[in-house]
């Protein structure tokens, strides 16, 4: 197991792609990969982020899954 952000990830992946995603927080592919490679697809902005009235506010990157109606 790995990390993103500070949060625990999991790994799925076939002959074509691996994705790690998110296993504590919503539902969030965390890094996509190509075969052979340990660079993701995705940027990673871990030090990224505004301050907001309500403290700051972390981009976590990666990508959202929303499902469709």
């Amino acid at each position: 197991m790995s990390e993103f952000c500070g949060h625990p990830t999991a790994v799925l992946g076939n002959g074509f792609l691996r994705i790690e995603y998110l296993t504590d927080v919503g539902s969030r592919i965390a890094r996509l990969f190509t075969p052979g490679s340990d660079v993701s697809i995705f940027g990673e902005l871990p030090e990224a982020g505004v301050e907001t009235p309500h403290g700051r506010f972390r981009f976590m990157g990666g990508h959202r899954l929303w499902h469709a109606p």
